[in-house]
């Protein structure tokens, strides 16, 4: 006589099912860093020393150089080594957020002869190294995009708490935007580095979270001097300007889980649907912000990059042409041949086609 199933065996199901499908609750529904099966992206330890912090937050104990913990320490998936190492289990989350200058620091002369400023933000549970390094190794925001540049550049990388399983923040894409203007204006003092020209870089949900700064900046602009009228382009990378039907099955598994983690401690924290709905296609906030920004982005070229490639194990592209482009005059869209929305903002060399084509871009915006 087979057993009856009760609850315990039902949690278990639920359980089973939420660790396989997990990684639909990473970054644009999947982790830019960790592969399918599972594995995350290589240790990136020998390039963390050389980034500076910027942090919103000083305090001190924020250490100068960090390390790179693994991307899915919370779902208990380990490296492709078979486990994380001491400094990463280490790694207070905290240490990966706020302003990381990737590049080396410029003196005042060269500060004083112009050049260009670029940041890059990632997207839900991103992280401001891991998002862009590809798993050869390679995080090209630092080894090859400043040698591709002849004029003075700093490379910046942010990092914001988007986590959105058992989290405890309530943080949301203006907060986000708000922290990021902050932490510009710490880099930017005064009228010289305020007129340093902008460029932004954006996978995913960060191109929503630089949208709404630059809407912040241009209504406030009298907090953030600069930042409005120096950004001269944003290379959009798989954004979901229209939201994305991928967040549908994440979302489910959020609200089943969080029905469970009501009789767990409140330090347990819970799963962030709130911002998994704000990327639900045509949702209200996309809309809102959408208007917003047609109306403050007059001057600023943009560039949209979309994924070509299903994102195993899904059946649909997770941000396609439609959703991945805005529809401005002069707005330039580049496929992405080859790369899957995980793929888009990581590139393991400079002779890499899609590279090619995103320096082209930024090129033509450095001028």
């Amino acid at each position: 006589m087979s057993e009856k199933k009760g609850p315990r065996q039902s949690l278990k199901r639920f359980v089973s099912r939420f660790r396989s499908e997990s990684q639909l609750l990473r970054d644009g529904t999947l982790d830019p860093g960790e592969s399918v099966g599972g594995a995350s992206g290589p240790s990136n330890a020998a390039t963390s020393t050389t980034a500076s912090v910027i942090n919103p937050t000083p305090s001190p104990d924020t250490p100068k150089t960090v390390v790179t913990p693994s991307d899915s320490q919370l779902l208990g998936d380990v490296s492709p080594t078979g486990a994380h190492t001491t400094a990463a289990r280490s790694a207070s989350p905290q240490s990966r957020f706020g302003l990381f200058l990737l590049t080396r620091a410029l003196n005042e002369e060269e500060l004083r002869q112009g050049g260009v400023d670029i940041v890059a933000i990632h997207g839900i549970t991103g992280d401001y190294e891991r998002t862009w390094t590809h798993p050869e190794g390679a995080l090209w925001l630092k080894d090859f995009l400043p040698n591709d540049l002849s004029v003075p550049t700093r490379v910046f990388s942010f990092g914001y708490d988007a986590q959105v399983k058992f989290s405890v923040s309530k943080a949301r894409l203006d907060d986000f935007a708000r922290s990021l203007l902050q932490a510009l204006n710490r880099v930017r003092r005064g009228k010289d580095l305020q007129s340093r020209a902008l460029i932004f870089i954006c996978h995913s949900m960060g191109g929503l979270v630089i949208k709404q700064a630059l809407v912040v900046a241009r209504l406030d602009s009298n907090l953030y001097p600069g930042v409005q009228s120096s950004t001269k382009g944003i290379v959009f990378l798989s954004t979901p300007h229209r939201g994305s039907s991928s967040t549908d099955w994440p979302i489910t598994l959020g609200k089943a889980l969080n029905a469970i983690l009501k009789f767990t401690p409140s330090s347990v924290g819970s799963t962030r649907t709130d911002l998994l709905e704000t990327l639900k296609t045509n949702s209200d906030e996309l809309q809102r912000l959408a208007t917003d920004f047609r109306n403050q982005a007059v001057g600023i070229k943009i560039v949209s990059c979309y994924e070509m490639n299903i994102t195993p194990p899904l059946k649909a592209l997770i941000v396609n042409k439609q959703t991945g482009t805005l529809d401005f005059p002069g707005e330039a869209r580049v496929p992405m041949e080859g790369c899957n929305h995980n793929e888009v903002c990581r590139f393991s060399a400079q002779e890499d086609t899609n590279y090619q084509n995103v320096l082209t871009e930024i090129l033509e915006l450095v001028g």
